[in-house]
């Protein structure tokens, strides 16, 4: 589903179409835990809505066209969902993983037609570190660096779409509790269950044991797919405030 320049805005609708409104169901076993089923996306993951906004708004700005290369750091979902989104907009994708990503996953983004970069296991300090790998990359060959970890659009992403779901979904929510890859999860629902409930609410963020964004930027967290190992999330510096509670899991 490839698109020429005048026809991208068509494609993001027909995205938006595919993406979020997935269900809420009730665990009444662990005493009435609502649990949101993001792996009905269509590539199995929350990322999806982040992919479509972050880089709709990057072509509606001008910063990339379509043809063009954009670049991620990911190594596990958000490089399958840019990949997936980028091939629908006629972007080339470059994905930079860690040497920790599932084969299944590689075989996923080399499928959807993205180049997949290994960055060696390294701390946010590293320059070997795969933010800045990707970093590097875009500098050196003048492509577009998505920042996903930094991206104020992933934020939004959920601010408008997920936590609205919720809100229609579960009516009174007293707690939220999500893992941390980017933050951009976290920030945006929390930012709007803040507007609605106030101190009400709860929110709590998992994250790896001594994670970076928890211990430093020379500190490496336990390996968990999907949740910040390696990396200090520009997003978790600007919404840290919101948080409630922080807890370590291994």
């Amino acid at each position: 589903m490839g698109v020429g320049v005048g026809s991208w805005e068509a494609t993001v609708s027909r995205l938006r179409s595919l993406i979020g409104g997935t269900p809420v169901v009730r665990l009444d076993s662990l005493g009435g835990v609502f649990v949101k089923l993001e792996y009905m996306n269509p590539t199995g993951s929350h990322k999806d809505r982040a992919a479509l906004y972050m880089l709709a708004d990057a072509l509606r700005s001008g910063e990339v066209s379509p043809g063009e290369t954009v670049v991620e750091a990911s190594s596990g979902n958000t490089a399958i969902s840019v990949a997936w989104v980028g091939k629908a907009l006629n972007l080339k994708v470059v994905i930079v993983a860690e040497e920790t990503i599932s084969p299944a996953k590689a075989a996923v983004i080399r499928a959807l037609g993205a180049e997949l970069v290994i960055a060696r296991r390294a701390p946010p300090s590293s320059p070997e570190n795969m933010v800045n790998v990707a970093e590097r990359l875009a500098r050196e060959r003048g492509w577009y660096f998505l920042k996903q970890h930094s991206n104020e659009s992933n934020v939004r992403a959920h601010y408008e779409t997920t936590a609205e779901e919720i809100l229609r979904q579960v009516g009174r929510v007293d707690a939220f509790v999500m893992g941390v890859g980017t933050g951009g999860t976290l920030a945006g629902v929390g930012r709007r269950l803040r507007e609605v409930f106030g101190d009400r609410v709860r929110l709590v963020a998992v994250v790896p044991r001594n994670a970076p964004l928890v211990k430093g930027p020379n500190s490496v967290g336990d390996c968990i797919e999907g949740l910040a190992c390696y990396t200090i999330p520009g997003i978790w510096g600007r919404y840290r405030d919101i948080i409630d509670e922080v807890v370590e899991v291994s």
